[in-house]
This record gives C-alpha cells, sequence and structure tokens, in this order.
C-alpha cells in the first residue's frame, strides 16, 4: 500500500506550506488543543456543580478546600454558579475566536492554491489548451482546490 490516508494526506499538504503557514497551522492545533481541554474541564466542572445543587453542604467543603470562605451554602452556590458560568463564557469566546481564526486561514491558503494552480495553467504551452478541454481545468481551480 503506498499511504493512502488521512496522514499521507497531511504529510502532502504540509509540504505544499512555506514556513509562516506551518507556524499558522501549529497555533491552530495548539489553539485547538487548548479549547479540547478546556471543554473537558468545563464538563468535569459541570459533574462537580450538579453535585453541589444535590449535596449543598459539599460546596462549603470543596471552597474550604481552595482556600475560598463562604458563610452560607446559599452563597456557595452562587460562587460555583457564577465561576462555573463564566468558565463558559470564556471557552464559548475561546471556541468562537478559534473558529473565526481557522476559517481565515484556510480561506487564505485556499486563495494561494487557486493562485497557483492559476498560474500554473497560464503558463503551460498553447498546444496543451488545444488538445484538452480547458474548462475542465477551471473547473478544478474553482470547485475541486476547496
Amino acid at each position: 500500500m503506498s499511504g493512502v490516508g488521512v496522514f499521507s494526506a497531511i504529510k502532502k499538504i504540509f509540504y505544499m506550506l512555506n514556513s509562516n503557514e506551518k507556524r499558522v497551522w501549529l497555533s491552530i492545533l495548539c489553539f485547538s488543543t487548548f479549547n479540547s481541554l478546556l471543554e473537558s474541564a468545563t464538563a468535569g466542572l459541570v459533574m462537580g456543580f450538579a453535585q453541589v445543587l444535590n449535596d449543598p453542604e459539599s460546596g462549603i467543603h470543596y471552597l474550604q478546600k481552595i482556600n475560598i470562605h463562604v458563610q452560607s451554602v446559599n452563597s456557595a452556590i452562587l460562587f460555583l454558579a457564577l465561576f462555573v458560568g463564566g468558565l463558559f463564557l470564556i471557552k464559548t469566546v475561546l471556541s468562537f475566536l478559534e473558529s473565526f481564526y481557522q476559517n481565515i486561514c484556510i480561506q487564505k491558503i485556499n486563495a494561494k492554491f487557486k493562485k497557483k494552480m492559476l498560474d500554473r495553467y497560464s503558463k503551460m504551452d498553447y498546444r496543451f489548451y488545444l488538445t484538452r478541454n480547458s474548462s475542465e481545468w477551471f473547473s478544478i481551480i474553482t470547485n475541486d482546490i476547496e
């Protein structure tokens, strides 16, 4: 088998990128990994918050373990609710920024690939166009590169 798979495709795409674009993809990978860890942390906090709602005294105990002292069960629940809500807000904003950054980077690289292909086709010998249907090549540039 000649390496047909996801890793082979990633290797070929990475070969076509310049060093700046590789750094951009590495930053996207790091950003996505951090966002995934934040997603896991918020899921775990929801479970902890559900336990505090079920047994409010445990909320005071958890907060005392991290040196946060509250006077009542209601203030412990409020503090934990605001903490979990704030973390979810941060996670959502970071997820939006990650998606936005990924889309911008992908569109820039896509435009670069299209320009390279168009330049390559425009520099071909004229006899090449006489023997082949040129609309197929322009279809590849406009549709298939994406």
